[in-house]
């Protein structure tokens, strides 16, 4: 029986969308490794009239690819530049549920001078922008990993060293890994 390669383990702070996180990955021949939702302590918060506990979420996602894993120049950038728009995607999402926060509050206080529409109108556009390049890039990185052979390649190099092919390693969320 083969042994199984070392395998490169990548974590991702995410707030939602982990779906196409996920997608994306998967496309780039990553496996998700399962995910940790931890709740941080922050302390404790104290004023005259009363003692607040403060604390917040933190949701990580886990994925494993072979440190073998054969690549070229297209995948590389691809992956590369999808890895800078998913960041900038979770970034917009935060900073999208601000704008609709925000929005409200502007509409309470001031409507008839500020055109609310048209400012959660234009975060949406980016955030929706964003979303369609993380679907472009990872389109893109699955066209290069079909087209180059990447993971038959991987496949090749792992066998050839005694290792188990990438395309035998099981492909689930049930696999828990413990990260801390």
């Amino acid at each position: 029986m083969s042994k199984k390669g070392k395998l490169k383990v990548k974590s991702r702070r995410y707030t939602f969308g982990s779906q196409i996180l996920k997608f994306e990955k998967k496309c780039f021949d990553w496996v998700s490794a399962g995910s940790v939702v931890t709740d941080v302590d922050d302390g404790y918060e104290v004023t005259d009239t009363k003692i607040r506990h403060n604390h917040h979420i933190v949701k990580r996602i886990y994925f494993r690819r072979p440190y073998e894993y054969s690549k070229n120049f297209l995948f590389s950038l691809t992956e590369f530049l999808s890895n800078i728009v998913s960041f900038f995607r979770v970034l917009a999402l935060n900073l999208l549920i601000l704008a609709v926060i925000g929005a409200i509050v502007l509409m309470v206080v001031a409507s008839d001078q500020i055109n609310i529409g048209m400012i959660i109108g234009i975060f949406a556009g980016v955030y929706g922008g964003l979303i369609a390049l993380s679907f472009i890039f990872a389109g893109l990185g699955y066209l290069w990993r079909k087209v180059f052979q990447l993971r038959e390649k991987t496949d090749k190099k792992l066998v050839e060293n005694g290792y188990v092919a990438w395309s035998d390693y099981e492909d689930d969320d049930s696999t828990q890994y413990d990260y801390a």
